[in-house]
C-alpha cells in the first residue's frame, strides 16, 4: 500500500510539473507571433524654442525608437518589430510612446500600448533617474533600465491578455483595406462603448479587391523596414554624440541643485576661494555647451543630407526623398493612388 502511495504521489508531483512546465512554454511562445509597432512623440517645447532644438528633439525621439525596438527585439520575445512614423493598422501591437522627460539625469516615457482590435493593454509613465555608473558601460545605453522596463511590462501584459495573432491578423488586414475602400465597412463592426473592433464576416479567400489591397500592405511593408535601415544608420552615427550631451547634461544639473541647496543652507562653497568656485562652475557649463554644440551641428548634418528611400514593387520603382515622416504621407499617398488606377469604380 505504501508503495502504490509513493508512486501515486511521485506521479502526481510528476504530472503537475510537466503541466507547468508545458503552460511556461506556451505562454513563452504566445507573443512571439505578434508583430508590435513603435511610434515616439518627441518631447513638448516651448513657443519659443529655436528651430535647431525642436531638429534635436524630433531626432532623438527616433533614437528613442530605435532603442526601444532594440529592447524588444533583443527579448526574441515578439514576431517583427517596426518603428512608425504616426499610428498605423499594420501591427496586432501598436506602441504610442511619448517623451515626456529627458534630460540625461532623468527620462519619463508615457506608454500608451493597444492592440490592432483597440483592446488596451498598457497605460503607464515609466520614469528612471541615471547614475554616474550608468555612463561608466559603454556596451549599454544610459536609459537602457527604463527600456528594459518597458520591454517587460509590455511582454507580461501580452501574456496576460492572450492575444489571438491569427485574429488580429484578420482585423489587420481589414482596416488596412477600410482605409482604401469603403467596401469593407460591413466587415467589421467598432464597439461604441470601449472602441474595440469585432469581426463580423471576413472576405473570401479569392477576394480579388482583398488580393490587391494585401499586396499594397505588403508595399508599406517594403517602405516602413526600408526606413528603419536609414534609421539605424542614424542612430549609428548620433548615439556617441547624444551620450555624451546627456553626461554633460546631468553633471550641469546636479552642480547646479548642489550650488543652489548650498546657496539656501548659508554655505556657498566655504573653505573654497572663489576663483575655485567660478572655474568649476565654467568647467562644468563649458563642457555641456561644447557636447550640446557637437550634437546640434551632427543634427543639422544629418538633416541637410539628401536622404533617400528606393522601394521596389511589382509596377516600378519609387524613390521618396525629404524627412522621414514626409516620405511616410509621400508613400501612403502613392500607394491610395495605385489602389485608385486599379479599382477605378472605388
Amino acid at each position: 500500500m505504501r508503495f502504490y502511495r509513493f508512486f501515486f504521489l511521485r506521479t502526481v508531483v510528476l504530472f503537475g510539473a510537466l503541466l507547468s512546465l508545458s503552460m511556461d512554454l506556451l505562454a513563452t511562445n504566445v507573443t512571439r507571433d505578434l508583430d508590435v509597432g513603435i511610434v515616439v512623440k518627441p518631447m513638448t517645447l516651448p513657443s519659443d524654442a529655436t528651430d535647431i532644438e525642436r531638429s534635436f528633439r524630433n531626432s532623438e525621439a527616433q533614437l528613442i525608437a530605435a532603442l526601444l525596438k532594440e529592447s524588444l527585439e533583443f527579448s526574441q520575445q515578439w514576431g517583427a518589430v517596426r518603428v512608425f512614423e504616426a499610428a498605423s493598422t499594420l501591427p496586432h501591437v501598436l506602441c504610442l510612446v511619448s517623451l515626456e522627460q529627458s534630460n540625461g539625469e532623468q527620462v519619463y516615457l508615457r506608454v500608451r500600448a493597444k492592440s490592432v482590435s483597440g483592446r488596451s493593454i498598457l497605460d503607464t509613465v515609466y520614469r528612471y533617474e541615471t547614475t554616474a555608473g550608468d555612463y561608466v558601460d559603454v556596451e549599454s545605453d544610459p536609459y537602457q533600465a527604463v527600456f528594459t522596463q518597458f520591454a517587460e511590462a509590455l511582454e507580461s501584459e501580452a501574456h496576460r491578455a492572450s492575444l489571438n495573432a491569427r485574429r488580429l491578423q484578420t482585423i489587420s488586414e481589414l482596416r488596412y483595406a477600410l482605409t482604401l475602400s469603403d467596401a469593407f465597412a460591413g466587415y467589421l463592426k467598432q464597439s461604441e462603448d470601449l472602441g474595440e473592433w469585432g469581426v463580423v464576416r471576413i472576405p473570401a479567400a479569392n477576394d480579388p479587391m482583398l488580393a490587391r489591397i494585401n499586396r499594397l500592405r505588403d508595399y508599406e511593408i517594403l517602405f516602413v523596414d526600408a526606413i528603419d535601415e536609414q534609421r539605424v544608420e542614424q542612430k549609428n552615427q548620433l548615439l556617441d554624440a547624444y551620450t555624451l550631451w546627456r553626461r554633460s547634461s546631468r553633471e550641469q544639473l546636479l552642480w547646479l541643485r548642489d550650488r543652489s541647496q548650498r546657496l539656501a543652507q548659508r554655505q556657498s562653497d566655504r573653505g573654497q576661494s572663489e576663483f575655485v568656485r567660478l572655474n568649476s562652475a565654467y568647467a562644468t557649463y563649458r563642457a555641456y555647451k561644447l557636447h550640446q554644440q557637437e550634437l546640434y551641428e551632427l543634427v543639422v548634418e544629418l538633416e541637410s543630407e539628401g536622404r533617400a528611400t528606393v522601394v521596389e514593387t511589382d509596377e516600378a520603382v519609387y524613390q521618396l526623398s525629404g524627412t522621414l515622416d514626409a516620405q511616410s504621407r509621400e508613400w501612403q499617398r502613392t500607394l491610395a493612388t495605385i489602389f485608385a488606377l486599379e479599382n477605378p469604380t472605388q
